[in-house]
């Protein structure tokens, strides 16, 4: 009778959480308001971005693009789709987005603590999943609704208790394989792009290793540790069969050596020198603190003066005083626990705890030497080149079961003097005064804001939509359209003054939209025809303009009179407007489009002379 009033309690409890994460959705994102930018991936157009995921060639990302290696991220932009659905908006960062993947991770914290219950007591299933929600590690990716990142969290959330029944034999070790490649299958990551992210899966599954390595010597019992063994083999198996539509198109990359261009990453060395930049202030101590956050800093201990709210947590002394309760709390429970197995279990997330911090470090003192070896040494390790984000997962989960665990230790001892509603009003405050410690996280500006004047939650302009509508009426055959001015020369970026910031150009975002423009991405022939097309420009060469803008098949040309920063701006609109080539035939507020007058893209062309160019001089047909 009691467990049934329990679980219509919990059921409560999840409804309650469910409606609270409502409510405050709906206030961090209200109707109109998208997240947009920066390497959010949140198109504005959800359902057709879904679609173009369906294929593995894009041909209007620059001159075209291989995305098999893509597929993997159908899960999560089928999400976008739904929740564009729900909210009747096209963009996928709308409210509701917001709400499902908090209200997911919400249910899968509770999900996990449920599991639980009898080992750390009932309190603990209340406590834990507010302590996952809402804490820095989180918060700090809400602006640009990390998905990949609480898609592993949900999956390793959901995993632990099929790993706990299995090692206690409550399940068999094909089942539990099969049920943990199913999970990793819908909760993947986003892609082999997010590989890195189950870097908190990874040193989970070695802490469990090594706790039982350790339990096998002094027992003299291995029989868990080959149960784990045999399981983790099979769920790799396993999770490599179902998972085969996105890593069959990565084995081409990966065997010509280019998987590290696919991540976007660097040599070696040149990012051991981000890894150490990134680890300058993510110590043992702040990490014990649940702080760490890279972009709270600006340099080594200086406060960013840029960050919204890092100077109350690192400045304000109540609060200071406040964060060094966390660590008391979290191994205060291996003293007050009595009970063999709960000590057992106590043990058990302490080590996880324990060697997922030494990884979240990166390379900060005293430790740091070790990362920095893994780093250098260990084949594939380079994909973990921001240690605090790709560990601190782990992390969180481990010190969040040890802090629940210890709180509803003491209050059972609570309940046990006085009565349970004693018991329950204690646990529910604890949970309030979680809250307001991190009252700072759930003001609007506070979350999206990343840098001073730069938030991701904007208001899209109109005349972004009808130039869009216009691309889908207007331009059949795909024509491409030259972005102007070009990107920042700086930092490749593409910035608007209504809000846009980001390293991928806004066009990104609308799928349909076949623009040109001097990415990052281009190879370094198509960027070199990109900026001599630029230069011509500027120039007001009206004959080799369009020579070569015939070559590239560009029909038009974006005139971005929004642009933020660009030096530029007025030197090209002088030159369009003396241009004779082109003519403007369309104005959307801002944004200005130009005709290349008699333009003329032959699907077929005959040539009166082939030259062949050997591989390794390529370079010689550029000019060709």
């Amino acid at each position: 009778m009691f467990k049934n009033k329990f679980k219509v309690f919990v059921f409560s409890y999840l409804g309650l959480g469910l409606v609270g994460l409502y409510f405050l959705s709906r206030f961090w994102i209200p109707d109109g308001y998208a997240l947009v930018g920066h390497d959010s991936g949140l198109p504005l157009d959800a359902k057709e971005f879904f679609l173009s995921r369906l294929f593995a060639w894009n041909e209007n990302t620059g001159f075209g693009v291989d995305t098999s290696f893509l597929f993997g991220s159908l899960s999560l932009h089928f999400i976008d789709y739904l929740s564009s659905l729900v909210t009747k908006a096209p963009y996928a960062g709308n409210w509701f987005n917001l709400f499902f993947w908090l209200s997911l991770l919400f249910g899968a914290s509770l999900y996990f603590s449920y599991h639980l219950k009898d080992v750390f007591g009932k309190y603990f299933v209340f406590i834990f999943p507010p302590l996952i929600v809402f804490n820095f590690y989180i918060s700090q990716s809400l602006f640009i609704l990390e998905r990949a990142k609480y898609s592993v969290l949900i999956g390793i959330l959901i995993f632990l208790p099929i790993l706990l029944k299995l090692l206690s034999k409550k399940i068999s070790i094909f089942s539990g394989s099969f049920l943990s490649a199913l999970i990793f299958f819908f909760f993947n990551g986003g892609s082999l792009l997010g590989l890195s992210l189950f870097g908190n899966l990874f040193v989970i599954i070695f802490a469990v290793f090594l706790f039982y390595l350790i339990y096998g010597v002094k027992n003299k019992d291995f029989s868990k540790l080959s149960r784990l063994v045999t399981f983790i083999f099979l769920t790799i198996i396993l999770s490599l069969l179902l998972n085969s539509y996105q890593i069959l198109p990565y084995l081409p990359g990966i065997f010509s050596q280019n998987y590290l261009s696919h991540l976007g990453g660097a040599t070696i060395s040149q990012s051991k020198n981000w890894v150490d930049y990134i680890s300058r202030n993510t110590s043992l101590l702040n990490l014990f603190r649940l702080e760490g956050v890279p972009n709270w800093f600006s340099d080594l201990f200086i406060v960013s003066s840029e960050h919204p709210y890092a100077r109350d947590y690192l400045e304000n002394i109540l609060l200071v005083l406040v964060s060094f309760i966390f660590p008391v709390l979290a191994f205060l429970g291996l003293i007050l626990v009595k009970t063999p197995q709960t000590r057992k279990n106590l043990l058990f997330f302490s080590l996880i705890t324990l060697v997922s911090m030494l990884l979240a470090v990166g390379t900060h003192p005293p430790f740091g030497a070790i990362y920095g070896f893994l780093y250098e040494n260990v084949p594939g390790f380079f994909v973990f080149r921001t240690p605090y984000y790709k560990f601190a997962g782990a992390f969180l989960i481990g010190i969040s079961v040890l802090i629940a665990s210890t709180c509803s230790l003491i209050i059972k001892r609570l309940s046990v003097k006085f009565n349970h509603l004693v018991g329950y009003t204690v646990c529910f405050l604890s949970i309030g005064v979680w809250l307001l410690y991190h009252h700072s996280i759930f003001l609007p500006d506070n979350i999206f804001t990343w840098k001073t004047g730069f938030s991701t939650r904007t208001k899209i302009p109109g005349y972004v939509g009808e130039f869009y509508k216009w691309n889908q009426d207007q331009n059949k055959n795909g024509e491409k359209i030259l972005l102007v001015p070009q990107l920042n020369p700086g930092d490749s970026s593409d910035g608007y003054t209504w809000g846009y910031w980001s390293l991928s150009p806004l066009t990104y975002t609308l799928p349909q939209i076949p623009a040109i423009v001097n990415e990052a991405s281009l190879s370094s022939e198509e960027k070199a025809g990109v900026e001599k097309v630029y230069e011509l420009i500027r120039q007001g060469d009206d004959e080799k303009f369009k020579s070569i803008t015939s070559k590239l098949n560009i029909g038009y040309l974006l005139l971005r009179k929004d642009v933020n920063q660009s030096q530029n701006l007025e030197e090209y609109k002088k030159s369009l407007n003396e241009m004779k080539v082109i003519s403007k035939i369309a104005t959307f507020a801002n944004w200005e489009l130009y005709r290349i007058d008699n333009i003329k893209n032959p699907v077929i062309k005959s040539l009166s002379l082939l030259t062949l160019v050997e591989p390794g001089n390529i370079y010689l047909g550029r000019e060709f």
